[in-house]
C-alpha cells in the first residue's frame, strides 16, 4: 500500500516539477518580449525627441546662416562666417540621427563590445529564448571562455556572449 502511494506522489511531483518548468519558461520568455518592445519604444522615442529636436535647430542654423552672412557681407569681414561650420556639423548630426542610420550603426559599434563565440545570425541577435539564456548560463558557470556545443533552440540566433570590456 505504501509503495503505491509513494508511487503516485512520485508522479505528481514529477508533474508538479514540469509545470513548474513550464511556468518559468513561459515567464521568462514573456519578460523577453516585453524587454524587447520597451527597447523598440526606447529607440522610437530617441528618434522622435531627435526629429523634433530637428525642426528648432534646424530653424537657428538658418537663421544664424542668414544673419551671419548678411553680416559678413555688410561688414565685408569674412571672419563672421566661422559659427556657421560648426554649427553645420551639428546640424549635419542631429539630422543624421533623426532620419539616417546613426542609431543603426551605434548598435553596430555597440555589438562591437561583445566577443560573440558562436555566431550564426547577427539578425536576431538580442532575441534570445530561455534555453538560449539557460545555455549560456549553464556555459558560464562550467566553462567561462571558452566554446562549448550547446543545445539551442534555433541554431540561428547568436547563442554566446562574453563581454570584452575597455
Amino acid at each position: 500500500m505504501g509503495f503505491i502511494l509513494s508511487k503516485s506522489m512520485d508522479a505528481n511531483f514529477h508533474k508538479q516539477q514540469e509545470f513548474m518548468l513550464h511556468n518559468s519558461r513561459l515567464q521568462l520568455e514573456r519578460q523577453i518580449m516585453m524587454q524587447n518592445q520597451m527597447r523598440e519604444r526606447q529607440m522610437a522615442m530617441q528618434i522622435a525627441w531627435s526629429r523634433e529636436f530637428l525642426k528648432y535647430f534646424g530653424s537657428f542654423f538658418a537663421l544664424a546662416s542668414v544673419g551671419l552672412t548678411a553680416g559678413a557681407l555688410k561688414r565685408r569681414n569674412p571672419a563672421l562666417l566661422a559659427p556657421i561650420i560648426p554649427l553645420g556639423f551639428i546640424y549635419t548630426y542631429q539630422m543624421d540621427s533623426a532620419y539616417g542610420t546613426l542609431l543603426y550603426r551605434m548598435r553596430g559599434n555597440a555589438h562591437n563590445f561583445f566577443t560573440p563565440i558562436a555566431i550564426i545570425d547577427h539578425s536576431d541577435w538580442l532575441k534570445m529564448t530561455f534555453i538560449d539564456y539557460f545555455s549560456v548560463s549553464v556555459h558560464n558557470s562550467k566553462d567561462f571562455g571558452s566554446s562549448v556545443d550547446l543545445p539551442l533552440s534555433n541554431p540561428n540566433k547568436l547563442c554566446l556572449l562574453s563581454f570584452r570590456g575597455s
